[in-house]
């Protein structure tokens, strides 16, 4: 049985192929190439004359010189005045990720983003900042030590602006539509009054996450206290699921946001478990072996 199904609001498909539907396990693949040791990694304390000089230092009373450190990376997409380019490194352990973190670092890496967006959000000529984690090599990044990357761009990107091209024309912001319509459905993983969690009905892989606040805000530095908090654990729970059911898979995850214009922020958590082959690449429609509903019951079971 198979299924075609329409992105909420814009002219994009996913198929839905029940028939090739896998389970979890059918994910895990046995990764035994070896990592760079603490001593040799760039971003671990003591070697930090390994990287440019900070940019940012944010600390929690660890005793450690710093929890979380910022600096421009050493081989940058964009470099000034085109644009800039950050590393935010968000723990000081070599073997951590966000889904070990406690609330309070989880907290400081969220108070780093929000800072970090808001230093280049305000510079001359920035139009858009884009705030991004490659976890595992198998998802693009270059070094195993935790990090986000942060690119300020002097333009828009394509696919926030065909959204907002298609939002301008609706009556009402369709994120708004989105955290109703899926409230209290068979696809919410976490959800609580101010935000709501989800594997979208309209998914590019396995095990995509959508993660909105139902509060109509355009940007991480929009969230008030409560709203941080939450996030904060809402987010790290979702790793830490999906680390659970995949077995610490490679993902990325991305911040969809704007500076000053009105939107609606999103965060998108997509596991790296499937190729863009030739069928994907030809027609910009996905094959998803998983459905989302499915998706949801194993990462709310955890």
């Amino acid at each position: 049985m198979t299924e075609i199904r329409k992105h909420y609001f814009l002219n994009e498909y996913c198929i839905l192929a029940s028939g090739r539907a896998k389970r979890p396990q059918d994910f895990i693949k046995d990764d035994a190439r070896s990592r760079r040791p603490a001593k040799d990694c760039p971003f671990c304390p003591g070697n930090e004359t390994m990287t440019p000089p900070e940019t940012a230092v944010y600390q929690l009373n660890s005793g450690q010189s710093w929890d979380v450190r910022c600096f421009e990376n050493l081989y940058p997409a964009l470099s000034p005045p085109d644009g800039h380019h950050e590393v935010i490194v968000e723990t000081a352990k070599h073997d951590a990720s966000p889904a070990d973190f406690t609330d309070v670092e989880m907290e400081l890496m969220v108070d780093a983003y929000q800072d970090r967006f808001n230093f280049y959000a305000h510079k001359a000529s920035i139009l858009y900042v884009s705030l991004f984690k490659n976890h595992k090599r198998e998802a693009g990044a270059s070094i195993a030590h935790s990090h986000t990357q942060l690119i300020a761009l002097p333009l828009r990107p394509s696919e926030l602006e065909r959204e907002r091209d298609v939002i301008k024309q609706l009556d009402r912001c369709p994120y708004c539509s989105i955290t109703k319509e899926e409230s209290g459905s068979s696809r919410v993983i976490f959800e609580d009054q101010t935000w709501i969690a989800f594997a979208p009905f309209y998914s590019k892989t396995p095990f995509e996450v959508w993660v909105i606040p139902k509060r109509h805000i355009n940007n991480i530095t929009c969230m008030d206290s409560s709203e941080r908090t939450s996030f904060s654990r809402i987010f790290r729970d979702l790793l830490r699921s999906l680390k659970v059911v995949l077995d610490d898979p490679p993902y990325n995850y991305h911040f969809l946001q704007t500076i000053d214009e009105d939107y609606h922020l999103n965060i998108r958590i997509l596991p790296k478990l499937s190729i863009a082959a030739g069928f994907e690449l030809n027609t910009g429609i996905y094959i998803l072996t998983v459905p989302p509903e499915d998706a949801a019951g194993f990462l709310r079971g955890v």
